[in-house]
Order: C-alpha cells, then sequence, then structure tokens
C-alpha cells in the first residue's frame, strides 16, 4: 500500500491534536482578556449593569445552537441513548457550573487569578481520574502538572488580584475559580468516557444545550429585571 507508515500518520494526528489544545487554551485566555476590558466599559450612568449569569446565558444560548448545527452538518443529527441520558445531563450541568463560576471569578478576582489557577485543571483531572480507575498516573504527567503548577504560582505570587479585587470579594472570587476547574475536570473526565461511543462533536453540541438549559433557569431565579438591560459594550 502507498502512503506514510503507520507510525507516522500516527505522530502527526498527535500533533494535531496538541496544536488543537493549545489553540484551545490560548482562545481561553484571550476570552478572559475581552470579557475583563469589556466590563471596564459599562455605563452605569445609562442603567447598564452586569450580571454574570445573564451574561453566561446569552454566551451558553448562542453557543448551543450554533454547535448543534455545526454537529448536524458535519456528522449528521443523532440524540443520546437513553441509557447515556444522565452522563450527558451532568456533563451539561458541569459546564454549567464551570461557566458561571469562571465568570463570576474574574468579576471578583482577576483575570490574572482566573487564568493562572486553570493549570490546576489537569491537576484535579488526573486526581479524579486515578481515584475512579479512568485515568493512570505516570512520572510524565507529574512532571508536566509540577511545571504548570509552578508557573501558576510564579505568576500570582506577589500580583494575587492586583487592584482588581480585595477583601472578601478576592477571597469569594478565588474559591469560584477553584470550584471552576473542579467542574471543569470532572467534564473531561465524563466526556472521554462518552466519545467513545459518539462523535465529539455531538458531545459538545448536547453538552452545550443543558448547560444553556440551566444557564437560563438559574438567569430566571437569580435575577430582577434591571439585570437585563445588557451592556453595549458586552454586545
Amino acid at each position: 500500500t502507498k502512503g506514510p507508515a503507520p507510525a507516522l500518520v500516527s505522530a502527526k494526528k498527535r500533533g494535531a491534536v496538541q496544536m488543537g489544545v493549545v489553540l484551545t487554551h490560548c482562545s481561553f485566555v484571550f476570552g478572559a482578556i475581552l470579557l475583563k476590558s469589556s466590563m471596564k466599559e459599562i455605563d452605569e450612568g445609562r442603567g447598564e449593569v452586569f450580571n454574570p449569569i445573564v451574561y453566561a446565558f446569552y454566551r451558553e444560548a448562542s453557543a448551543a445552537p450554533l454547535l448543534f448545527l455545526l454537529s448536524v452538518l458535519t456528522v449528521g443529527y443523532r440524540l443520546p441513548l437513553r441509557k447515556d441520558a444522565m452522563s450527558v445531563f451532568f456533563l451539561g450541568f458541569f459546564m454549567f457550573v464551570s461557566q458561571l463560576l469562571y465568570i463570576m471569578g474574574v468579576d471578583m478576582a482577576g483575570v490574572l487569578m482566573a487564568s493562572c489557577v486553570q493549570p490546576s485543571v489537569p491537576v484535579f483531572t488526573v486526581m479524579i481520574g486515578v481515584m475512579l480507575g479512568a485515568e493512570k498516573g505516570s512520572m510524565r504527567k507529574v512532571i508536566g502538572i509540577m511545571f504548570a503548577v509552578v508557573g501558576a504560582i510564579s505568576m500570582v505570587v506577589g500580583s494575587v488580584g492586583g487592584a482588581e479585587a480585595s477583601g472578601g470579594n478576592l477571597l469569594l472570587g478565588d474559591l469560584c475559580i477553584l470550584v471552576n476547574a473542579l467542574a471543569m475536570a470532572a467534564y473531561y473526565l465524563l466526556a472521554k468516557k462518552l466519545v467513545t461511543n459518539y462523535s465529539a462533536v455531538h458531545v459538545a453540541a448536547w453538552a452545550y444545550v443543558v448547560a444553556a438549559m440551566l444557564m437560563g433557569m438559574a438567569a430566571m431565579l437569580w435575577t430582577v429585571p434591571t439585570d437585563w438591560v445588557f451592556p453595549q459594550s458586552m454586545v
């Protein structure tokens, strides 16, 4: 047969996957910066307010149909089997918790802390995965986690929150970001299980649909009408 050797194909595929992960996390960083810079342009004199729950709902409600359409166009229409329905629900629940608390954490603790705590996600992922038997520990993983943790600590020490947060808000913001990282780790582990039976784009679309519905319910329960005066700078 013609074509590259299987080992070379596998290496190229691994490289593409790793590059995709790098680009994904870069987009997280730019997203946090964009969010914080947009918040500074809010004009409270015109009655504009930033409510993280409303913002998160708009974002999830925008992403869900786009991902669902993408899944239909690329791999076809499909719904999860009944036996996997609860897994899909909890996948969306973990995304809902993670996204909401991340936005609240950025608001209270600052973008620096929110971005630097993200390296704890693989720490929690490996820890929980090993405890549940879903992941195997290795020296390479331990070394990689150590580099991530040391890098995060080096950036945070001496500049925690900076002038953006203080006191109780900083502590609560740190807690939000910590739980955000835990929820994201749980999401990755559950998604890994689901993608063995479904395409990744289907799994992502279902998760966002569930997350959008939960965020909408949270918005209805925990907001007042004035919270929905959406700032023009956030559009």
